[in-house]
Formats: structure tokens, C-alpha cells, sequence
């Protein structure tokens, strides 16, 4: 299911950002879709790891290495247009991209409209750290009233420590720092690959030369092999918020892992960036904390 490149209702403006009713008319026009999405993308179960489900239809595994419930993939863009919603919530309309401006206009400025076309089962864009802790306070409280979660458990964002140990433990296979011609080896992870050296400026790291992952932005969650835990992207597609400050400079919040636009130096990094600034390579995985005897 792809939306358009603007939600219906909704058009990219060149002299000002989106007003209220604009944000709210897109928001309401995808309750429908959402419902359905969620009824239609249940993912059959792996008995050999440990499992649930939550209210959203996320996948969390156990990970027993940081006694946390994981999110198998990154928070989609059906989950946080759910958030949304429900809440009401404005999200920041002045998101930093890496798309090359068209006429002096720079395209896409805000999570639902980011300037290039994601379908409800791509990963949030557009988002602060802010905007993802309070998704998971909204989750967290939507699924104590369902008694879906006990009041002592709670979604949040995993620390830098906590997501580095994830990355370890997980057995993730490595991507390689240099590609063959000719390879025809499947693509581990969506990164900066010869796709996004078609139209992208040039980058800190360079393209991975030889490599080809069907992506020149980002891809929707799950489009490559899991690692061994059943864990998806925590290599390339975004970079995750996490929940502390960054060592040495609490005006920093820690980001973790590698992008659709990362092309060396792979593994589990952790970073420093300004918590208010939303940009198209940021999003956000969440954790659940505690064992749950039902699952």
C-alpha cells in the first residue's frame, strides 16, 4: 500500500509550511487505511524465537541479553499516523533533507510528506527525539488501558548501551566495505548504494562501489533478511533515536546505527545530534521493558 507523494488533501507548499487543518484533513484521510494495513500485515509467527504482537501489529522479540522486548523493525509510518491520530499531536514541519532542492525549493518538510514516496510500511521520517518519546508514552498508556501490558512494563527508546548490546547480540551479518563487479550476492541492508549515487551530492563516507540494494532512499521494513535474533535494519535504512543524552554533552541526543545514506564504517555506532532537528535519514525503534508470562 503506497501513498502519494502528498497525502490526499495535502500539497507541498512553496511559501509556507502545512496549517493545522491541512495536517489534521491527511491525517484523518488515513484512519482507514491504517485499520486496514494492520488487519492485513500480521506476521506469521517463528516459534523458535520469543514473540509478541503488540496493539499496532509491531513485532517485539525477546532479547534476553538486555531483558527487553525489541521491535523487529523500525516504527512505521502506519504506526506513528496511528499516534497521530489519536493524539493529535503537531509534529516539527521543518525537517532537514537530503534531497537536492528543485528550483531553489526544497522538497518535503515534515514526516508525511517527505518529498519523495513511502507506503504506510516504510519506517517514520521526519521526527524528532521528542516526537518519538512521546509515542511511546502514548503506546505505552493505550496498552495499560487495554490490559494488553502490565502497568509495570512501558515502551520507550533503548539507550545508546542498550542498543549497541541489541546490535551485538542479535548476530548481524556484517556489510562489506568493498564490493566485487559483478557480484551477485544479495543485499544485507539498504545503504548507500549505486542507486543513491544516481542523484545524491556527495557524502561524508563514499558509495559503496559494485553495491546494489533496489533502494536510492528508504526501504520498507523488513525488505532484507532479519539477523539471527529476527531483528530487521539494524544496519542501514535509518538511524534511530535513542533515549539518553549523548556521553559528554547532555545537549545532545544519542543516535544510533547506520542509514540509507551511510556507505562505510559499518557496525553498531553511536552518535551525538540535536534532539529538536527532524531530518529524512532519522527514526526510531522502541523497546518494551520487563518479561510478559503470556508470551
Amino acid at each position: 500500500m503506497r501513498l502519494a507523494r502528498c497525502p490526499i488533501g495535502l500539497r507541498q507548499r512553496r511559501t509556507r509550511n502545512v496549517t493545522r487543518p491541512e495536517m489534521k484533513a491527511a491525517i484523518s484521510s488515513l484512519v482507514l487505511l491504517i485499520l486496514a494495513f494492520v488487519a492485513d500485515n500480521r506476521v506469521a509467527a517463528q516459534p523458535a524465537i520469543a514473540q509478541m504482537t503488540n496493539s499496532l501489529g509491531m513485532r517485539l522479540q525477546w532479547m534476553p541479553a538486555v531483558n527487553l522486548w525489541v521491535s523487529a523493525w523500525e516504527t512505521r509510518v502506519v504506526d506513528f499516523a496511528a499516534f497521530v491520530a489519536d493524539t493529535g499531536r503537531s509534529p516539527n514541519t521543518n525537517m532537514s533533507t537530503e534531497l537536492p532542492q528543485v528550483g531553489g525549493v526544497k522538497q518535503g518538510n515534515w514526516w508525511l510528506c517527505p518529498g519523495f514516496p513511502q507506503s504506510l510500511n516504510h519506517p517514520v521520517i521526519g521526527v524528532t527525539a521528542d516526537d518519538a518519546d512521546a509515542f511511546c508514552s502514548w503506546l505505552t498508556q493505550k496498552e495499560r488501558q487495554q490490559s494488553s501490558i502490565p502497568a509495570t512494563n512501558l515502551y520507550r527508546l533503548p539507550t545508546g548501551d542498550e542498543w549497541a548490546a541489541i546490535y551485538r547480540a542479535a548476530g548481524v551479518k556484517p556489510v562489506p566495505e568493498s564490493v566485487a563487479p559483478g557480484n551477485t550476492d544479495p543485499p544485507l541492508a539498504n545503504i548507500a548504494s549505486e542507486e543513491l549515487r544516481s542523484w545524491h551530492r556527495k557524502l561524508v563516507c563514499p558509495f559503496l562501489t559494485n553495491y546494489f540494494d533496489g533502494f536510492d532512499r528508504t526501504a520498507p521494513v523488513g525488505s532484507f533478511s532479519p539477523s539471527a535474533a529476527g531483528l530487521f535494519d539494524l544496519e542501514g535504512n535509518v538511524k534511530e533515536w535513542c533515549a539518553d543524552t549523548y556521553p559528554g554533552n547532555p545537549m545532545l541526543r544519542t543516535l544510533a546505527g547506520t542509514g540509507w545514506t551511510t556507505g562505510c564504517d559499518f557496525g553498531p555506532k553511536i552518535g551525538g545530534v540535536l534532539p529538536s532537528q527532524p531530518t529524512d535519514v532519522f527514526g526510531f525503534r522502541i523497546v518494551l521493558s520487563g518479561p510478559i508470562s503470556s508470551h
